[in-house]
């Protein structure tokens, strides 16, 4: 769902796969316009695959000042158009109309405040990505995007969402990440495709609505740093299609009894909060593979751990752990093992045969075994 473009082009090329139907190996075709494009454009990025055009322009590094005129011609095969960090896009913001193909449109730190009336007429839109601007409402219009697969709206100030959001039902990813969201219609519920959905960083968000459970396709959610929301739905756990909780920085002191009740869960991130303890119960989440409890307050880890015999991936740095249950050698799948900053006294005897023929990344206390 949903990140900033560390290495921008990697994350580009994810958006590009996700636009198209393929991207073939085949070598990257060049073609006189493609040619004129990156002469001009040269910290850009610009392509075609399956006779469509795609362009990622860069504001903080091209003079974009004619980049519509310099593409104008080819916009019946304009599938992906991106700009970056280009405010005077505002001027020319109502061109966009123009690409009657376009499938993917994305606008980054544009302060754009609104999201402009014209985007609801590009009827073939499946991708729109406004993040890291100054947008402070959703218009009710966004239902006329019903083609729209993937929402990305992080990064800006929007405080609420509207009820007509459950309209789009074709929808599959929605980020609204780092915004002042107090609540979400339970509308949202009407959201039968949705596979992916973050609300991370939203710290007014007191409530979830307790119609989610109806998401049943949703495979992904990410409430990290909601640090007000201390109630969640009792029954989101009928969500048998939820594979990845995240629940990082939320000033948690327990873990939400819900999770326990995720049999399906692959992925439990929890760190960075104030949980002093695991119950047995994560021994029944048997088909776990990747916990992260780094930087919390945990004194111990239950001995039901040894019951997630799938775990690739064990994180539990920064913590008060002395020492780790003797069924923690079940895990022979691990690849992973976090163990830094504790004040660890001795490790089960195991530790040294097991962990050095399977755990590939991490580190072992060196500390006495029993």
């Amino acid at each position: 769902m949903h990140q900033i473009i560390g290495n921008r082009l990697v994350v580009f090329i994810i958006i590009l796969l996700t636009s198209c139907n393929s991207f073939s190996n085949d070598k990257i075709v060049e073609t006189p316009f493609i040619n004129e494009i990156k002469s001009k454009y040269p910290n850009s990025y610009v392509g075609i695959e399956n006779n469509m055009y795609w362009f990622s322009f860069r504001g903080s590094k091209d003079s974009l000042d004619n980049w519509f005129s310099d593409i104008e011609y080819k916009k019946d095969s304009i599938g992906l158009i991106e700009i970056i960090k280009y405010p005077k896009i505002i001027n020319s913001i109502d061109r966009f109309i123009e690409f009657k193909s376009l499938k993917t449109l994305i606008i980054h730190q544009c302060n754009l405040t609104t999201i402009p009336s014209s985007f609801f007429n590009l009827k073939h839109l499946e991708y729109l990505g406004l993040n890291d601007n100054n947008i402070s409402i959703i218009p009710k219009k966004i239902n006329k995007l019903n083609k729209l697969k993937h929402l990305e709206l992080s990064t800006n100030n929007i405080k609420k969402v509207p009820q007509e959001i459950g309209d789009i039902t074709s929808l599959k990813e929605f980020t609204i990440a780092n915004n002042l969201i107090q609540k979400f219609p339970d509308e949202i519920c009407n959201l039968k495709n949705l596979d992916g959905l973050s609300f991370s960083n939203n710290p007014r968000l007191k409530k979830l609505p307790d119609s989610l459970f109806k998401l049943n396709k949703l495979k992904v959610i990410n409430l990290s740093k909601c640090k007000n929301l201390k109630r969640f739905p009792d029954n989101l756990w009928l969500i048998d299609s939820l594979v990845y909780i995240r629940l990082d920085e939320m000033d948690l002191k327990e873990i939400p009894q819900f999770v326990w009740k995720c049999k399906q869960i692959k992925t439990l991130s929890l760190s960075s909060n104030k949980i002093t303890h695991i119950p047995k119960e994560l021994g029944e989440l048997t088909n776990l593979e990747k916990l992260y409890a780094d930087d919390n307050r945990l004194s111990e880890i239950p001995e039901e751990i040894g019951n997630c015999t799938k775990m690739t991936s064990l994180h539990v740095q920064y913590n008060n752990l002395k020492t780790l249950p003797s069924t923690i050698c079940n895990l022979k799948k691990m690849e992973y093992f976090r163990t830094r900053r504790n004040p660890w006294e001795w490790m089960p005897e195991c530790i040294d045969d097991a962990f050095k023929i399977y755990h590939k990344f991490g580190s072992v206390p060196g500390v006495e075994r029993r």
